[in-house]
């Protein structure tokens, strides 16, 4: 794969990754990693005439090597908020019935009490 040099800096690039990055762990939908983002952008000094499309230039770039560093937060909050909870009452969908537990019914029961 060739890689062509970034059109950005390293700061400016790390800046907006970073930030994206945050607000996917923090539950944001894609719109808004792209406005923190742009925020990002515009805090280190980035200058664009349509900053939105220039952020999604660089997370596109950012993407192509590192889609699993920019995503993973976004994906364990996912499984946070959506994973149900473990309990017992949707586990059987009927009672279960031992046969031949009552008290009454074991051999020599009567027998073995003082």
């Amino acid at each position: 794969m060739i890689r062509w040099p970034s059109r950005w800096s390293a700061a400016l690039c790390e800046a907006v990754g970073l930030a994206y990055r945050e607000a996917g762990g923090r539950g944001a939908d894609e719109a808004g990693r792209i406005q923190a983002g742009v925020e990002a952008f515009l805090d280190t000094g980035g200058v664009a005439a349509v900053p939105r499309e220039t952020v999604e230039l660089i997370i596109r770039d950012l993407s192509q090597d590192r889609l699993d560093w920019l995503l993973k937060p976004a994906e364990e909050w996912a499984l946070r908020q959506h994973r149900r909870p473990q309990d017992g009452r949707h586990r059987w969908r009927r009672r279960l019935r031992w046969q031949n537990t009552d008290i009454g019914a074991l051999p020599g029961w009567m027998e073995s009490r003082p």
